[in-house]
């Protein structure tokens, strides 16, 4: 349908005729004009807001530890668009705002890309969301003003898909913090695998006299300009008395060369800025032929004697004669405070008041004193001759009694002291002389000529006058063997034979020399006579059987000899083993009797055999 006439006429008012289409047209790129325009004051001002804010801009370079594979200077990262001079074509920077120290902007790196600090709070886009932390609010790089420290993420946004591009600027062992003294961002952030460790400061590594580097607050002069980035160091330990010199770095950070030759001054205890009589300087000078744009180069001072106390070490480029224009005369110089210690201790030490080896008899104490100086931390005794000396000891002074020492010996005592300077050892001798030989043993047991001794006996006696220990000679010889050596007054022996003469003879013995004692003789007792035992199985029996007699004859002493015998025989008196068996056939009763003997005499038993004739009904078939 066309529509009513009002509707036509409503159409054609608005958008029929040319007027209408003109006025549409206008109307429109009006609307596109102020949008546009509202658009762009708004990104405008959300920026002018931004940087109307008070920010801290970084400068500088930080350097990635990436792997040797890629090309030689990837690792470098520019946090400024003026480290390059390229501001006029690729505008780009890091900043930290001051009010809250949030961190945005980007840096620079010819291998990652571009390193994204933003969050999209303060300008651009969320580059942060979802970094590898929880909880999410986290996702921020930023800036502490209390503690000087940067914690959270950044990100190289054109990471691929082996590198996710996270920058971590803190963790449990590691992370970047801002000097506001010296303007200069030191420590470590983590780049993943790909980009390793990341140093905000060359010297975090010690390498700014090869390349000098750094994150910081201060843009480099155009012109040239000697700072001293780094504290002084003393090349000797920093000890009483000890010849010390001192290296110190000298820093071009300006754009341009220095080609002049300058000395460069070393200052230990300054009163003021400007050299004063009170001062100690160090001479001659160290000069440098010139120092390249960003280049560093290190000097050393004349030697110093060191003086104990805190003093204070000033280094100054360019000084004290300044031969070099630069963009700024007043960052020349570094203050460096530093403590002298004491020096190597010292330590002396007496025996009985005296250096020189005391001599004493056996048994005698000694006492033992010692002074120390220059305040020795620790000091310890050692001896081998006497491990009681050994340990810790007082480190001022001190006195110690030894002893009772036996000798003959050189005892030797050594005490060490020490401190962060060195150490010091002094040693004393105490010469013991011998003992007196020992007494001779005495009262022995078994008693000299001792009879009918037990052979389970041992050797006694009593105990030698200053005897240490005894050395023991026993046997049958007149001259008996030497049979050990024991510290008791006792020796303990196998069983001995009977009817035996033995000898024994102990000498005492010390340090001091053997005391021999007379030869002693016993004789052990004679064996007991045998006892015998006999036994018939059976021992009633019918005329014609046999009976089993067994017999065993027994003595300490042994057996000499051993008979059997029957009454009435057989057997006859027989010679049989000192214990057997033997079958018989008795023709009538018999006893039979057993007889041992040795040397003390005979022992003997019997057994009768009854032996009986059977009657007729005994051996006749019943029936």
């Amino acid at each position: 349908m066309r529509g009513s006439f009002r509707e036509r006429a409503i159409r054609h008012t608005l958008f029929g005729g040319a007027f209408s289409r003109r006025f549409i047209f206008f109307f429109l790129a009006a609307v596109i004009i102020a949008v546009s325009f509202w658009g762009i004051w708004q990104i405008f001002l959300s920026l002018h807001q931004a940087e109307a804010q008070a920010t801290i801009e970084l400068y500088g370079w930080a350097w990635a530890n990436v792997p040797q594979a890629l090309e030689e200077g990837a690792g470098w990262i520019s946090f400024n668009c003026a480290n390059q001079g390229v501001c006029s074509s690729t505008p780009y920077a890091v900043r930290i705002q001051t009010s809250n120290g949030r961190m945005y902007g980007y840096g620079w790196s010819e291998h990652f890309g571009w390193l994204s600090f933003n969050d999209g709070t303060v300008s651009g886009s969320d580059d942060l969301n979802n970094c590898p932390s929880f909880p999410p609010s986290t996702c921020i790089a930023e800036y502490n003003s209390v503690n000087g420290q940067l914690s959270g993420w950044a990100r190289f946004v054109t990471s691929s898909a082996d590198f996710e591009g996270w920058v971590h600027l803190r963790g449990s062992n590691y992370g970047v913090e801002y000097n506001q003294v010296s303007g200069e961002l030191m420590g470590w952030a983590w780049g993943d695998v790909v980009a390793g460790w990341i140093s905000f400061n060359c010297l975090n590594e010690g390498t700014c006299v090869a390349s000098d580097y750094n994150v910081s607050t201060n843009p480099r002069p155009s012109g040239i300009d000697l700072v001293v980035s780094q504290d002084p160091m003393a090349n000797a330990p920093l000890v009483e008395n000890t010849s010390v010199t001192f290296t110190a770095t000298t820093t071009n950070i300006g754009l341009t060369a220095a080609t002049s030759t300058f000395n460069n001054r070393f200052q230990i205890d300054l009163n003021s800025v400007s050299f004063a009589t009170s001062d100690v300087m160090l001479t001659p000078h160290p000069t440098l032929s010139g120092i390249g744009a960003g280049q560093s180069s290190a000097v050393t001072s004349a030697a110093w004697t060191a003086v104990l106390g805190t003093h204070t070490l000033r280094f100054c480029a360019d000084q004290p004669f300044p031969a070099v224009p630069e963009a700024s005369e007043t960052n020349n110089c570094r203050d460096w405070v530093f403590a002298v210690t004491f020096g190597i201790p010292t330590v002396d030490i007496k025996a009985n008041g005296s250096d020189s080896p005391p001599s004493l008899p056996d048994n005698s104490t000694a006492t033992l004193s010692w002074v120390t100086a220059n305040n020795p931390d620790t000091c310890t005794g050692s001896s081998v001759e006497d491990p009681g000396w050994n340990g810790s000891k007082a480190t001022s002074s001190g006195s110690e009694v030894r002893g009772p020492l036996a000798g003959p010996l050189t005892y030797l005592y050594t005490i060490t002291c020490s401190n962060i300077a060195g150490f010091a050892s002094d040693t004393v001798a105490v010469a013991i002389g011998a003992p007196a030989p020992p007494a001779a043993p005495s009262n022995p047991s078994p008693a000299h000529n001792a009879t009918n001794v037990s052979v389970y006996t041992d050797l006694d006696w009593d105990n030698a006058a200053g005897a240490t220990n005894y050395d023991v000679y026993f046997g049958t010889s007149p001259t008996p063997p030497f049979a050990g050596n024991t510290t008791m007054s006792f020796w303990l022996l196998p069983a001995l034979n009977y009817s035996t003469l033995y000898r024994w003879q102990i000498v005492s013995k010390n340090a001091g020399g053997d005391t021999f004692g007379p030869v002693w003789q016993f004789t052990t007792e004679p064996p007991s006579a045998p006892t015998c035992t006999i036994d018939a199985v059976p021992q009633l029996i019918l005329l014609g059987q046999e009976t089993m007699i067994s017999w065993n004859c027994f003595s300490p002493g042994g057996v000499d000899s051993t008979t059997l015998n029957g009454s009435p025989p057989p057997p006859a008196s027989s010679s049989v083993s000192q214990w057997g068996n033997q079958s018989f056939t008795p023709l009538t009763s018999t006893l039979y009797t057993v007889i041992g003997c040795n040397t003390s005499g005979c022992g003997s038993d019997s057994i009768l055999v009854g032996a009986y004739r059977p009657k007729i009904k005994e051996v006749l078939p019943k029936f």
